[in-house]
């Protein structure tokens, strides 16, 4: 049985959907990937942070990455031409890309870690920050320098396979929640569960593939899990790929969930604009907050077209070519709003949006919903 007793819940003890740093519909650790995970409607947002050899803060899983003839990130694996260790915060920034470029119409950049705090910040979600293991306390201290700024310690947890990491972060803080992730496979004994309990505010995180399970396997797991309930230790599970074992972990007690599939609801509506026709012409207006689209339109025999639909930015500064990616890989609604006109009707043809307008003028209020 544990002897300490953790200091609780983080985050009124609900349940965090954290969406994992690969969905793999766009770059991983990308800002693309941070925004559209923050619109897919998970409470939570995982990142990798990795060190530059300037001690720059950069997104990246793996030590580094592999470069294809055009000098574009082609792929991840244990043998990577360019580390990140071993390059320049600048020489990272400038870095595309290659993959899902044809889906997002753009080459996407690495992301550096500020960004991902203020996309944390801006879609008010929580941060999970995976720091990896590579000269831990200048990570740590710019880590922690970064939330800090952007008042999201109250909004993170910071995670890593190091335990040494966490403890680098209790020699600032005791008031981030601190989550241990242990190796594959691996099931933690009652030593690792009152050192992580030491640690104050932690959290202990798991990593198995449940069809891999056996029965004898979880009747050994639940005494670990009875023994965390009672101690208050939060348990998390990396990774879940589906709904079935997701619900069959949420009735074991796990808490946190990295799921590497967008299996949740959608809560946000994902695009709202106008189309205004007159006399046989017609234009196009955003109307989505500070998101900006830009998008070629014409109208010939009621029907209006409206094509090429791109993300122009936002006043926060973010750049995610998302539309684009919405409209050709995830599921979608189409709704449209014409109180003259009740009877129009639209759909997506794999290339542009078609309105039928009843040769009415109007205006005409289109929803994407995602």
């Amino acid at each position: 049985m544990a002897a300490l007793q953790n200091s609780g819940y983080p985050f009124g003890g609900r349940i965090l959907n954290i969406a994992y740093s690969d969905l793999g519909i766009v770059p991983m650790n990308t800002a693309e990937h941070f925004q559209l995970a923050a619109h897919l409607g998970f409470n939570s947002l995982k990142g990798d942070v990795r060190i530059t050899a300037d001690k720059g803060l950069v997104m990246c899983h793996d030590e580094g990455v592999t470069l294809d003839e055009n000098g574009r990130i082609d792929r991840y694996d244990r043998n990577n031409q360019q580390k990140f260790r071993d390059l320049s915060f600048a020489d990272v920034k400038a870095m595309e890309y290659a993959y899902f470029a044809d889906k997002m119409g753009h080459h996407a950049r690495a992301c550096d870690f500020e960004t991902y705090v203020r996309i944390c910040r801006d879609n008010e979600k929580i941060a999970y920050v995976t720091v990896r293991e590579y000269n831990i306390p200048d990570m740590i201290a710019g880590v922690l320098g970064v939330l800090q700024k952007y008042n999201m310690e109250d909004r993170c947890i910071i995670n890593s396979f190091t335990y040494e990491a966490l403890q680098e972060v209790r020699k600032y803080t005791g008031r981030i929640p601190v989550s241990q992730v242990f190796d594959f496979g691996y099931l933690p004994d009652e030593e690792d569960l009152n050192r992580l309990l030491a640690l104050g505010n932690s959290i202990m995180c798991l990593f198995w593939y449940l069809p891999a399970r056996t029965e004898e396997h979880w009747a050994e797991a639940d005494k670990l899990l009875a023994d965390a309930a009672q101690a208050s230790l939060p348990v998390y599970m990396a990774i879940v790929p589906s709904r079935e074992p997701y619900e069959f972990m949420l009735g074991k007690g796990f808490q946190g969930f990295q799921l590497i599939r967008a299996i949740l609801p959608y809560t946000r509506c994902d695009i709202h604009f106008r189309v205004v026709v007159e006399n046989g012409a017609a234009s196009f207006v955003n109307i989505l907050g500070s998101d900006t689209y830009a998008a070629d339109i014409s109208a010939e025999n009621g029907v209006v077209s409206v094509e090429n639909i791109t993300y122009a930015g936002s006043e926060a500064g973010y750049a995610d070519g998302l539309p684009a990616l919405w409209m050709n890989v995830l599921d979608y609604r189409l709704e449209v709003c014409c109180p003259e006109n009740p009877e129009s009707w639209i759909f997506w043809d794999g290339k542009a949006l078609r309105l039928d307008t009843g040769n009415r003028d109007g205006v005409y209020r289109v929803h994407i919903s995602v």
